[in-house]
């Protein structure tokens, strides 16, 4: 059995190569910003003062900000689940049998 984390990977690999890597990086980048900033403000103003000023706001923005995209991105593959059951894709033979009904159709008219 798979795992999650594989399953996530490979619906991603072949196409999004780049997008991967972009999310990526500006994620580390991210931390590390952040990281930086948190580092000086303890520095500063001693870890009490830090953690209400700066870290307490900052980790309730980036849930915020997280819980957005999950919500986006789970309406987005419900809209696409639904589209690809609306509309399945023709076998061969089916279209086969479809271009024949039409040309069928087009010779009687």
């Amino acid at each position: 059995m798979n795992s999650f984390w594989a399953n996530v990977y490979d619906a991603v690999k072949d196409r999004r190569y780049g997008m991967l890597f972009f999310c990526t990086f500006f994620a580390v980048l991210a931390l590390v910003v952040m990281s930086v900033i948190t580092e000086q403000a303890i520095q500063a103003n001693g870890w009490e003062d830090a953690w209400k000023t700066y870290v307490m706001p900052s980790l309730i923005g980036i849930g915020v900000i997280a819980v957005g995209i999950s919500w986006q991105m789970a309406r987005k593959a419900r809209k696409r689940r639904r589209q690809r059951l609306e509309w399945a894709a023709l076998s061969r033979d089916e279209m086969d049998k479809a271009r024949s009904k039409l040309r069928a159709s087009k010779l009687k008219l």
